[in-house]
C-alpha cells in the first residue's frame, strides 16, 4: 500500500492533469521534468547572448508550457520582471527567489543552469523510487485481480455444486460464498475509502486549524515520519546550497526557504533559524534544539561554517541523503516481494480449500 501510495504521489507530482484534480492549489504550475527542461534551454539561449523576449519565444517546444509561456511572455511585455511573471503561473517560491535574484545580479543564465541541474538531480531520484516500486505495484495490482477472479467467477461454479448437496458447508467455504455473493461490495468498499480519505485529506490540508494536528499525526507514524522529515531535510540542504551558490545571503536564503516547505512546522522552524541569525547565531547552533535536524546535518553544517565551505557540505549532506533514500526504498520494495507473493499465495490456497473441504467430506460419505 505503501509503495502504491508512492507512485501514485510521484506520478501526481509529474502531471499536471491530475495535479490540478487532486492538489489545485498547489500543482496548477508545470511539473518539474517541464520546468527543468525549460531552464535549461533558456539559460543557453541567455549564454549566447540572445535577450529574454526572444529566448522566451525560442524556449517553447512542449505543449504542456505552450500556455503559460505565452502567458508569462505577455506579462513581460505589460512591463512584470520574469519571476513576477511565473509567480502567475504557480511556480515554486524557491525557484522564482532564485530567479529573482538572478535577474538582480544580471547572472540570470548561471541561476537557470544551476535550477535545471538540481531539478534534474530530483528526476533522477524520483526515477529511481519509481523503477523501485514499479515491480511491487503491478504484483499488488495481479494479485488483487486474481483474487476478485477467483471470487467472482471460480466460487460460483462450487456454490452451484454445493447446492445439490443436502450437507452442512464448514465455516470457511461459507464465508468465502458469502464474500463471492457479494463481490461488489468487496472491490468497490476499498476503492470508496480511498477516496474518502484521499478527500479528507483534501480538505483537512488546507484548513490551518487542523493541518498542525495532522502534521502531528503523520510524522508520529513509524516509517512514514521519519520519511517525511527525510525529504524535508533534503529539500532543505539542496534548495540552500543552491540560493547560497547563487550569491544570496544565508539569512535571506533561509527566509526564502521557509516559505517552500510541505509541512508548516518544518517552515516554523526554518523562520526560527532566521531570527536567530540576525540576533547573531551561527546557523548550526540554531539546529541544536530543532527536533527535525539531525546531528549528521549540525556537525556538517559546523565543519562547513568553519572552513567556509557551507556550500559543498550542504550539497554533500543532500547527496547523501537521497543515496539513503534510494536504498531504503530498494531494500522495502525487496522485503515486499516475497511478503505479496505469499499473502497472495496464502489468500487463493485459503479459498481453494474453502472450495474443496465439502467436496473430501462429500466424498467421505461415499
Amino acid at each position: 500500500v505503501l509503495s502504491l501510495i508512492k507512485v501514485l504521489f510521484i506520478v501526481i507530482q509529474n502531471n499536471a492533469k491530475l495535479g490540478k484534480l487532486f492538489f489545485p492549489r498547489t500543482y496548477k504550475r508545470p511539473s518539474l521534468r517541464s520546468r527543468t527542461s525549460w531552464y535549461l534551454r533558456l539559460s543557453v539561449l541567455l549564454r549566447a547572448g540572445i535577450d529574454l523576449d526572444k529566448s522566451l519565444l525560442l524556449s517553447s517546444g512542449q505543449e504542456e508550457i505552450e500556455e503559460w509561456l505565452q502567458n508569462a511572455t505577455r506579462q513581460l511585455q505589460k512591463g512584470l520582471t520574469l519571476d513576477k511573471a511565473l509567480e502567475l503561473e504557480s511556480f515554486p517560491k524557491r525557484e522564482l527567489s532564485m530567479i529573482q535574484l538572478g535577474q538582480e545580479t544580471g547572472d540570470l543564465a548561471l541561476v537557470l543552469e544551476e535550477l535545471a541541474k538540481s531539478g534534474q538531480k530530483e528526476i533522477d531520484a524520483r526515477g529511481e523510487i519509481i523503477s523501485a516500486l514499479v515491480y511491487p505495484t503491478v504484483v499488488l495490482i495481479a494479485s488483487l485481480l486474481a483474487i476478485v477472479f477467483l471470487l467472482a467467477y471460480m466460487v460460483p461454479l462450487f456454490t452451484d455444486i454445493f447446492s445439490r448437496s443436502d450437507s452442512e458447508l464448514p465455516a470457511l467455504t461459507r464465508v468465502i460464498i458469502k464474500t463471492s455473493d457479494h463481490i461488489e461490495w468487496v472491490v468497490v468498499t476499498p476503492i470508496m475509502l480511498l477516496l474518502a480519505l484521499v478527500s479528507a485529506f483534501r480538505l483537512t490540508w488546507y484548513k490551518e486549524d487542523y493541518r498542525e494536528k495532522l502534521e502531528i499525526s503523520l510524522l508520529r507514524i513509524p516509517l512514514i515520519g521519519p520519511l517525511i522529515i527525510q525529504e524535508h531535510l533534503i529539500q532543505y540542504s539542496s534548495q540552500l546550497a543552491l540560493l547560497l551558490n547563487a550569491g544570496m545571503p544565508l539569512q535571506e536564503a533561509l527566509s526564502s526557504s521557509s516559505k517552500t516547505f510541505y509541512f508548516k512546522s518544518f517552515c516554523n522552524a526554518v523562520a526560527e533559524q532566521e531570527v536567530a541569525l540576525k540576533q547573531g547565531v551561527l546557523l548550526s547552533e540554531t539546529l541544536i534544539n530543532s527536533r527535525f535536524f539531525p546531528n549528521s546535518l549540525i556537525k556538517l553544517i559546523a565543519v562547513g561554517e568553519e572552513s567556509h565551505q557551507l556550500i559543498r557540505m550542504l550539497v554533500l549532506y543532500a547527496d547523501e541523503e537521497r543515496k539513503r533514500r534510494e536504498t531504503k526504498w530498494k531494500r522495502w520494495t525487496a522485503m515486499l516481494e516475497p511478503i505479496l507473493l505469499l499473502s497472495v499465495g496464502l489468500i487463493v490456497g485459503l479459498v481453494l480449500l474453502a472450495m474443496y473441504m465439502p467436496i473430501f467430506q462429500m466424498s467421505n460419505q461415499f
